[in-house]
């Protein structure tokens, strides 16, 4: 284990890591700090990261060519992480665009996505929440376009993609190791909360 040995034994730390992801201690504190930003624009996206050892929610993202898993997240227009999710490589990345919303502590007022998020059933649950929805339409469904903020929207795209590259400065995220979902959760919560310190205060 790579650890600084001022920190004590790695086997304590890891029991310690395991036990308050458990008891939901991660998730507090990454809640209190995105309850203190701003939810007035905010941008859904997914990134596949490399899982080495196989484990729970593991599939393979053909455009990627990869074996692995997907880190969803919504960020605010700086960038920082207000909910995150997981799921398997080979799911697609509209499919948990509901955890990522209900992870909000309130409805934002606009919400950017590229084309892949360009369902019937998203539109309409943005709209039953009165939020904005700033997604281009998927030529592939066949519908006309619908005009949305060409200029705000690449903005909201470089705040996202923002996020996912200091996310993977993080040496244990940007390759997953750990075969249960909830510990590379709670390491990725840890990192969250970590920017929200570094960047975000």
């Amino acid at each position: 284990m790579d650890m600084p040995i001022r920190y004590g034994s790695y086997k304590t730390a890891w029991r310690r890591l395991r036990r308050w992801q458990g008891e939901g201690v991660w998730d507090r504190v990454f809640t209190a700090l995105a309850s203190m930003r701003e939810h007035g624009r905010v941008c859904v996206d997914s990134s596949t990261v490399e899982a080495k050892k196989g484990g729970e929610m593991i599939g393979y993202d053909g455009f990627k060519h990869m074996k692995g898993l997907k880190i969803h997240v919504c960020v605010d227009e700086y960038s920082m992480p207000l909910s995150i999710a997981l799921g398997a490589g080979n799911e697609h990345d509209s499919k948990r665009i509901d955890e990522l919303l209900d992870g909000l502590e309130e409805a934002p007022k606009e919400l950017y996505a590229d084309s892949a998020y360009d369902t019937e059933a998203i539109r309409y649950r943005l709209s039953s929440m009165n939020v904005e929805a700033n997604i281009p339409v998927n030529p592939r469904n066949g519908r006309k376009p619908i005009q949305y903020d060409i200029e705000i929207y690449g903005k909201m795209r470089s705040a996202v993609e923002r996020f996912y590259g200091w996310l993977k400065s993080f040496r244990r995220i940007i390759v997953r190791y750990e075969r249960l979902a909830a510990t590379y959760k709670a390491l990725i919560t840890i990192a969250c909360i970590t920017i929200h310190l570094r960047y975000g205060i």
